[in-house]
Order: C-alpha cells, then sequence, then structure tokens
C-alpha cells in the first residue's frame, strides 16, 4: 500500500523544487503519468509561476475554476501535470507547456493558438 504523503527530501529528481525549505510537498494522484513524470498543479501554480504563495492560495485559484491543463478545467490540487502538458490561466492569458530538460521538468511558454 502506498502512502499519500511525501516528503521534499525524497520527492523526484525531475521536480525542480527547493528541498530544505518547508519538510512537505504535494503528491500528485495517481493518473495517466508516473510519479517521476509529474508535478501536481499546485506545486507548479506556487513554485514554479509563482502566481501564489502558498498551497492554500493555489486552492482557492483551483476552486474558483482559473486553471486549465489541456483545455479542461482542473480543480483538485493534487492533479498530475506530465511532459508535454498546457497550462492555461486565461484571466491573466498564460499559457506554459510542461517540457523536460537534463532530467528537470520545466514549463515553457506555449505558442499562441493559430
Amino acid at each position: 500500500m502506498s502512502s499519500g504523503h511525501l516528503k521534499r527530501l525524497v520527492a523526484p529528481r525531475s521536480w525542480n523544487i527547493a528541498r530544505k525549505e518547508r519538510t512537505w510537498t504535494t503528491k500528485p494522484m495517481p493518473g495517466k503519468h508516473s510519479l517521476e513524470g509529474a508535478l501536481p498543479i499546485s506545486t507548479i501554480l506556487r513554485d514554479y509561476l509563482k502566481v501564489c504563495d502558498n498551497n492554500r492560495e493555489a486552492k482557492i485559484i483551483l476552486h474558483n475554476g482559473e486553471v486549465l491543463i489541456d483545455q479542461r478545467v482542473v480543480r483538485k490540487p493534487k492533479s498530475p501535470v506530465g511532459l508535454m502538458d498546457v497550462i492555461s490561466l486565461p484571466k491573466i492569458k498564460m499559457h506554459v507547456r510542461a517540457m523536460l530538460d537534463n532530467c528537470l521538468l520545466y514549463t515553457s511558454p506555449s505558442p499562441r493558438d493559430t
């Protein structure tokens, strides 16, 4: 049986997060991406995109339906975002794509839809 908790120190190295800032991090729900190849959307909003300061603000943004992953509204903070997924924040007109570079998952600006 697997645990629902994840310490930052033992998080996959593909996650570009500060290891010794806080003790715990959000573990993504099981889904179409593996644990090493996916990041929870709340961690991306907080640590990568700097849209919010803490996990509570990330949950508020998500529950308001302001975040789209691959053109679908996501309301769960543990929803996994994997390789080549597009994260859209229509209110601030931000679209980014999750990419892999040197075994690190990062976000890059997505090309505009034509």
